[in-house]
């Protein structure tokens, strides 16, 4: 069997001819790049043996992929297919002109010159950013945490700004909330909390400026 594996690897019948990346609708990586550097690296050599360092090349060059999935078609066709990270918010510090794109992990996953999308901001100004690293401030996380349970509490956030404090400011409403750090397991419930006031309040016609979440009762200021 071993000696069947080395010729397969060293025979050119298995040389890989095609490596073909499947479209799939990507917002940080062109597939034609992807496909450009595994042809650079791969084509007219045998696969057998290279799985790992095939999946490497793609994962070093494109930190960004979250996941790899290829097909083989015998004797020298490769399909490949791509998972990214999803972005998840834009982090944007006071010394980098780029507004980074984060993943709900904190993995950053790319950077741009401009907003193209609703994605909410994140403010922040203590922490150097980097491609395919992930953030490590406990404050980012945290924020990011807040975002995920306001999103699923049914609120669309503008943007968040963390210094001492996390100050979220919400889009419909431009309804601005408190937050504090090391609150990870009740963010759920603080996120429900601020869903009941914002709905109670609106349907009696009152509009919140401001609502200090830090306290066990909310302290609330209207427009």
């Amino acid at each position: 069997m071993l000696f069947l594996w080395f010729i397969a690897a060293k025979s050119k019948l298995f040389a890989i001819k095609k490596i073909h990346v499947l479209p799939r609708e990507l917002s940080l990586v062109s597939t034609e790049d992807v496909a450009r550097i595994l042809e650079n690296r791969f084509l007219g050599k045998s696969f057998f043996g290279r799985e790992k360092e095939f999946k490497g090349v793609i994962y070093t060059n494109f930190p960004v992929i979250k996941d790899v999935r290829y097909t083989i078609s015998l004797p020298n066709s490769i399909a490949v297919e791509l998972q990214e990270h999803k972005p998840y918010a834009y982090i944007k510090t006071g010394f980098q002109e780029s507004y980074y794109v984060s993943d709900s992990d904190g993995v950053v996953l790319g950077a741009r010159e401009n907003i193209e999308d609703d994605l909410p901001i994140i403010y922040y100004d203590k922490e150097m950013l980097f491609l395919g690293k992930k953030i490590s401030d406990k404050k980012i996380l945290t924020a990011l945490g807040i975002l995920k349970e306001l999103k699923e509490a049914g609120l669309s956030v503008l943007s968040c700004t963390v210094n001492e404090k996390i100050s979220v400011i919400l889009r419909e409403s431009n309804t601005e909330a408190l937050f504090s750090e090391g609150w990870e397991e009740i963010l759920k419930e603080k996120a429900i909390l601020l869903q009941k006031i914002i709905q109670k309040y609106s349907i009696e016609g009152r509009k919140i400026k401001k609502i200090d979440l830090r306290f066990i009762n909310p302290i609330i200021d209207f427009y």
